[in-house]
């Protein structure tokens, strides 16, 4: 009996201090909106488009501290991480890194901006 796929999801996670939370949430929170924009943007131009379904059912959720992307397509895993007759054609994987770096440089700029 075969598998049934059912899409793929990646977190990125930024682990703070407690105490820097605190005193960042509002520059966090702006940060996450700007980060899942740019995740969006990023996973699209990321995405191999044969029909253009996988690049439009990505949904990219946010929290203060992580944002998740997600696509329920069925095949995404297949694509992300290849089987053994197609090389993978990593998407989330590869936009990961950059989101998290950016999420982090956002943070930064939005805390010296409120001063």
């Amino acid at each position: 009996m075969a598998k049934k796929a059912t899409g793929l999801e990646v977190s990125v996670e930024v682990k703070l201090n407690s105490r820097v939370l605190d005193g960042l949430r509002p520059a966090m929170r702006r940060a996450a909106l700007e980060a899942k924009s740019y995740a969006e943007e990023q996973l699209r131009a990321e995405t191999p488009v044969r029909t253009g379904r996988l690049a439009s059912n990505w949904v990219v959720y946010d929290n203060v501290n992580s944002l998740t992307l997600s696509n329920k397509t069925p095949y995404a895993g297949f694509v992300e991480y290849g089987t053994r007759f197609m090389r993978a054609r990593p998407m989330a994987t590869a936009v990961a890194p950059r989101v998290r770096d950016y999420y982090l440089r956002r943070v930064g700029y939005n805390a010296i901006r409120a001063l």
